[in-house]
């Protein structure tokens, strides 16, 4: 099982939304996004485009696309100010839907342009919508961006994972009566999980459920674990967007036991609807909204092309990779078209995005195969890895990270961890490696093969010639790098002990943090009844975590300093060696 992060266990109401802890932890929060944001370029233009396509010749249709990149988010501020609590983030998305509608001033009923689209997110929670258009659906939204004709809303369905709640129960399910309790057509048609949820709670469906526990917190377990075992996720079907499942269970009597105290992930679908046209526009205070819509002519479609849009969403910011793409090939089909298609996309950063046009005859459906592949700089020198070839049809190809026989790994350092030396990280996986410089917050990406073995990342600081490492954990699919993964960095505290003899009474020992000066100096004392104390400190940098001590004198001259003791050892000391050390006067 996958790791957990958000418990869906007694969420709590935090403002207009709600908050999760944080799975087997007794602090910190998570919450879905509410809302989008769109995506900047580089030069800080909304990254989204409206391409008009006219062929040469009139007698063929031209067309339209749409790509733009949006980013889940939510005020995670007022969820801090309504929960009293500072240590909330938003939930990971692992996936989801994404449809675009528009809808005429005065009207009720809205046309969609783009259906529901899967879509997964680039490892660093954007999510990229592409799509050809027919000509008249990318006419509608140029007007609805440079003139406000028409109203443009989109939809989200975000997967959310987490840990389904866990209850002091063992439930029986009685699948037939289950089956009588549900709608008619629930094992034919989309079903939404509130009416799962609703059919579990009749009588008969369920036995062995406690009375001291709520109704209905158990068929929201009981829910969970029925959508792993006999359903799957689908899109919305209509204008009620939440939560739908395709239902599948097996005719005749069947009975389902569970263990409720057993932890199982669940996915739940958040919708969240959004208008990314607003959403350009109030990134664009600079106006150039024509820019955005780029208008060309193809001089040589003919019919039976296809022209096919490939689009991939991975991180932007991936200096190992040197070339990237995907071979897009169809058999030769006699006698209509005897030649074998086949097309090499090669994508490159920012718009990873190619046009191509696929010569079918006008007899046959678009169908070809996709091989993704990716050069990448390693250690050992320049490898490639291919994908397997897998069938596709149709006018989008839409690549996501998981796609490629590569994991995508984005490397993001905090400003804190930049600002104290240069910062490295590697992968090492099955004899090989990689190695990146991160120089400022964008960060990079490190890339291994996704049939590597073991992938074990480390993190690396250096400053005036000192070094420390740490072991680099990817959470949600990237690496974050920061001062706390760094045993040197932050408070430390030691055991001292002091070994009396010859009728040393006392002794007195100033302790101070490596780098700290003698007014930041604390005074410990020890005796024979009390020869064993503890000392914390905070290092100011993770260079300098240790500390140093002398033996406390009272007269003008001091004691030298030791030099610098590690934190992560007991210091050991005797007490006639710290007399003989005071300096003489």
């Amino acid at each position: 099982m996958a790791a957990i992060d958000l418990d869906f266990q007694r969420p709590r109401r935090a403002g207009d939304v709600v908050a999760y802890r944080r799975f087997e932890r007794t602090s910190g929060w998570l919450v879905a996004p509410q809302t989008m944001t769109i995506a900047l370029r580089a030069d800080g233009s909304p990254d989204f485009q409206i391409d008009l396509v006219r062929a040469r010749d009139a007698s063929l249709d031209g067309y339209g696309a749409i790509d733009l990149r949006v980013a889940p988010s939510v005020d995670l501020d007022s969820v801090r100010r309504a929960l009293d609590d500072d240590d909330v983030q938003m939930a990971g998305v692992q996936g989801g839907w994404l449809r675009l509608l528009v809808r005429e001033p005065g009207k009720t009923d809205a046309t969609t342009v783009v259906p529901p689209l899967a879509f997964a997110p680039n490892g660093l929670g954007v999510v990229r919508l592409a799509a050809m258009l027919t000509a008249d659906a990318a006419s509608l939204l140029k007007n609805a961006l440079l003139e406000s004709i028409v109203l443009v809303e989109a939809w989200a369905e975000l997967w959310v994972d987490g840990a389904s709640p866990r209850l002091a129960a063992v439930v029986e399910l009685d699948g037939d009566a289950l089956r009588k309790a549900l709608p008619t057509d629930a094992l034919s048609a989309p079903i939404r999980r509130s009416d799962v949820v609703a059919a579990l709670m009749k009588p008969g469906v369920m036995s062995g459920v406690p009375t001291a526990i709520d109704a209905l917190e158990v068929a929201d377990a009981v829910a969970d674990r029925l959508r792993v075992l006999a359903a799957a996720l689908v899109p919305s079907p209509g204008a009620d967007v939440t939560e739908w499942w395709t239902l599948s269970l097996d005719a005749g009597p069947a009975r389902l036991h569970w263990d409720l105290r057993d932890t199982v992930t669940a996915t739940r679908v958040f919708p969240l609807r959004f208008d990314p046209v607003a959403l350009v526009r109030q990134a664009s205070n600079a106006g150039g909204l024509d820019r955005l819509v780029v208008t060309r002519e193809v001089i040589d479609l003919r019919t039976g092309d296809v022209p096919v849009l490939v689009t991939a969403n991975i991180p932007e910011r991936r200096s190992p990779v040197l070339s990237y793409g995907a071979d897009l090939d169809a058999p030769a089909r006699l006698p209509d078209r005897p030649a074998a298609i086949r097309e090499t996309v090669e994508l490159e950063p920012p718009l990873d995005r190619q046009d191509v046009v696929l010569r079918f005859s006008a007899r046959e459906a678009p169908d070809y195969g996709v091989q993704t592949f990716v050069v990448v700089q390693a250690d050992s020198g320049v490898r490639e890895w291919r994908a397997a070839r897998v069938a596709h049809a149709g006018r989008d190809l839409r690549l996501t990270p998981d796609d490629f026989a590569v994991r995508f790994l984005p490397v993001l350092a905090s400003p804190q961890l930049l600002a104290a030396g240069a910062v490295s990280v590697a992968a090492t996986w099955d004899g090989d490696s990689q190695r990146l410089a991160i120089a400022d917050a964008a960060g990079d990406t490190l890339v291994v093969p996704r049939a590597a073995t073991t992938v074990t990342c480390t993190c690396v600081v250096t400053k005036d010639g000192r070094t420390i490492s740490a072991d680099a954990l990817a959470g949600d699919g990237v690496i974050a790098l920061d001062l706390p993964l760094f045993r040197e960095a932050g408070s430390h505290t030691v055991q001292i002990d002091v070994a009396f003899s010859d009728g040393v009474p006392l002794v007195a020992v100033e302790l101070k943090p490596e780098a700290a000066s003698d007014r930041d100096a604390v005074v410990v004392s020890f005796t024979p009844a009390a020869a064993t104390r503890s000392w914390t400190w905070l290092a100011s940098s993770p260079f300098t975590p240790g500390f140093r001590y002398r033996v406390f004198t009272t007269g003008a001259t001091p004691a030298r300093w030791s030099d610098p003791q590690s934190p992560f050892e007991a210091l050991h000391l005797d007490a006639r060696a710290l007399v003989n050390s005071r300096p003489s006067v």
